[in-house]
């Protein structure tokens, strides 16, 4: 997990950032359970999760 900053309507807003490969069980309670599910699909060979499912085209 790192720590960044994101800036939301022009305002710093500081934030956590796992990549989906860090995301488990264990982590839950911080990303939810559709960051969970994301998390668990990046690890299946062939699946590909893009950015466009969080963020929209």
């Amino acid at each position: 997990m790192k720590e960044e900053f994101i800036y939301w309507e022009g305002t710093a807003i500081n934030a956590y950032v796992l990549g989906f490969q860090e995301i488990d069980h264990t982590t839950l309670m911080a990303v939810g359970g559709k960051g969970l599910n994301l998390g668990e699909l990046s690890r299946i060979e062939g699946i590909l999760v893009s950015l466009w499912i969080l963020h929209g085209p």
